[in-house]
């Protein structure tokens, strides 16, 4: 056997390395036409580390983008930056100017696999409109796409207190249509919009940190979805419930997640779904100093909608973190008409009241019970 063939570890039977097909990697040139280039051949794309500046990439059936490692955001110096040298991850970076998703799945892009890989949607020129990051389009009939996206880092800016958040749209886009979608162990922080928005059924999201996103962490518009063993922080509401006019939101799961320091509910049941969020099954959630922007204003469960069952049981309610002014006054607030069973809950340190129709009328829990 010829062995500079065992020396090829991205050959043709396997994929190709897009510096093969002359990517430069260094944040500045124009890598779209190599690294396209190398979807199309099929096969494994393989980013080595560096910064990859790219337009849109428009994603085939079987597409796998593999990376060498995603980063994420750190901690320094008080503040979260994802300022990881060029050359030490692998991060494919939306084209300043470029008014589109940096990755597309079209109708037809099914199986495909983002893995390893720095998302990096931050779009400085951007002149017109809030293009998400990485966007499966809507389909007008059912379609199982089963993507999965694991070990990324999707992010719609680097700074998160930055005015403009980015100028994008969410990180991630499931359209309408678009089912079984899995997102495994990624980052999702910083989006101009929504964190993660789901409107394709069938969906996992499964140990995620969603956080500091400009509207939601994650949206929910689609029945039968899944969000387990996530951390999902410091947005406007951690999980919103919601019908968006493509899916209606039945059979939710939410379990095992860590939901703190939103600036309103932890978890937010819409208050006017055209078709109702039937069978939602809250449970087994960690909630800590949600309603940072109000003291009391949210809970840090809200159900606006009277349609269907909501079951809320095994969650920990605690208090108030350090170096937070404000929190919920409320583990669980129900609208007028709203219902939810409640199947016990722990209310630590009895900070925090139960359910309750109205502030006036909170009950609070003795401590310890």
């Amino acid at each position: 056997m010829d062995q500079r063939a065992l020396a090829q570890p991205w050959g043709a039977a396997m994929g190709v390395s897009v510096r093969d097909l002359g990517a430069i990697g260094d944040g500045s040139a124009d890598d779209t036409d190599a690294v396209q280039a190398a979807i199309d051949r099929g096969g494994i794309t393989f980013f080595p580390p560096g910064d990859y500046s790219c337009r849109t990439l428009t994603m085939r059936a079987a597409s796998r983008l593999s990376g060498s490692n995603s980063g994420t955001y750190r901690y320094l110096d008080g503040a979260y930056v994802d300022a990881y040298p060029t050359g030490t991850v692998s991060r494919i970076i939306r084209r300043p100017g470029t008014n589109a998703p940096l990755i597309l799945g079209p109708l037809g892009a099914t199986r495909v696999i983002l893995e390893d890989l720095e998302i990096d949607g931050r779009n400085l020129l951007q002149t017109a409109g809030q293009p998400h990051v990485v966007s499966l389009t809507d389909s007008p009939t059912a379609e199982d796409t089963q993507w999965v996206i694991s070990r990324c880092y999707l992010h719609g800016r680097s700074d998160p207190h930055a005015p403009d958040w980015g100028r994008g749209g969410s990180n991630l886009y499931i359209g309408a249509g678009r089912m079984a979608c899995r997102v495994l162990h990624t980052t999702s922080n910083y989006a101009h919009h929504h964190g993660i928005e789901i409107n394709g059924a069938d969906a996992l999201v499964d140990g995620c940190i969603v956080g500091g996103n400009g509207a939601h962490g994650i949206v929910i518009g689609a029945w039968a979805t899944t969000i387990t063993n996530s951390a999902i922080y410091n947005n406007t509401n951690g999980i919103h419930v919601t019908d968006t006019g493509a899916a209606s939101p039945k059979r939710i799961v939410i379990t095992a997640n860590g939901i703190d320091r939103n600036r309103q509910s932890g978890v937010l049941l819409d208050g006017t779904p055209t078709s109702g969020s039937a069978g939602v099954s809250i449970t087994n959630n960690a909630f800590t100093s949600n309603s940072t922007d109000a003291d009391g204003g949210s809970g840090h469960i809200s159900v606006h909608t009277s349609s269907g069952q909501v079951a809320v049981g095994g969650n920990i309610f605690s208090i108030l973190e350090e170096g937070y002014l404000n929190c919920t006054s409320a583990a669980l607030h129900l609208a007028e008409g709203a219902t939810a069973l409640d199947l016990g809950n722990l209310y630590e340190g009895g900070s925090v009241a139960g359910f309750t129709n109205a502030p006036s009328e909170l009950r609070p829990h003795p401590a310890g019970s």
